[in-house]
């Protein structure tokens, strides 16, 4: 499904872009650490580590996305108060960001100013309409709705919260910084959101599965297929 992606097929040609290795390292990062909460094995550790710190060699958004795994290792650590641990750090970093904002600083190579007209018709324009995602947006919009309980379920909570801050990233960069000037050419936009596609594609995946057991499971076992 991964190789389907017209942006991702056109990168394989790319040479010199730095974006499909960026969106393969991290999403290893992310399965291995989601693999790691499941198993607690420290060969998962070792190699969600291994590309974690892979990820800032590879360009500098990598920092950011390698940043973006901690609520993951957090989730998988404190099941029970994780999601109240993560929901204050979220809310934290909103504020910060709207107060940083306000006096215009750089932040790896990004000036932040929020703009309250932000170019959302450009983003969706490129979700939905142009050919760059074939249905990605579509099959995640249909799974959201058939398997939103499975998102917050014990084995898959830890994805689920590296999700999130991919795509809280994705919003900061797009609302927050210069960035949102690049929206209008339909580039920098789509090579920003290949970075987290692949592991969107694999969430939208086994959240469908988890729905699928739930669904066929007798009543008894609903929890137990979901967790």
């Amino acid at each position: 499904m991964v190789s389907s992606l017209p942006l991702a097929n056109v990168h394989v040609a790319l040479a010199g872009y730095a974006d499909l290795p960026m969106a393969t390292y991290f999403a290893l990062a992310a399965i291995t650490t989601w693999q790691w909460s499941a198993e607690r094995t420290k060969a998962n550790l070792a190699v969600a580590a291994f590309f974690a710190l892979a990820c800032p060699l590879i360009k500098t958004p990598g920092i950011a996305w390698a940043l973006a795994l901690a609520p993951g290792v957090l989730q998988a650590a404190f099941p029970q108060r994780g999601p109240k641990i993560i929901a204050a750090a979220f809310a934290i970093a909103l504020i910060a960001l709207v107060v940083l904002a306000r006096t215009d600083p750089v932040v790896l190579g990004y000036r932040l100013h929020f703009d309250y007209a932000p170019p959302w018709f450009g983003v969706l324009e490129s979700l939905f309409l142009l050919g760059n995602w074939h249905l990605l947006w579509y099959a995640l919009l249909a799974v959201a709705v058939l398997a939103w309980r499975e998102f917050t379920a014990q084995s898959l909570a830890p994805l689920t919260a590296i999700i999130a801050a991919g795509l809280l990233f994705l919003f900061v960069v797009f609302a927050f910084t210069n960035a949102r000037e690049w929206v209008t050419d339909q580039t920098t936009v789509n090579r920003a959101i290949l970075h987290l596609a692949p592991l969107l594609t694999f969430w939208m995946l086994v959240a469908f599965h988890a729905w699928l057991l739930r669904l066929r499971a007798p009543p008894g076992q609903v929890e137990t297929s979901s967790a």
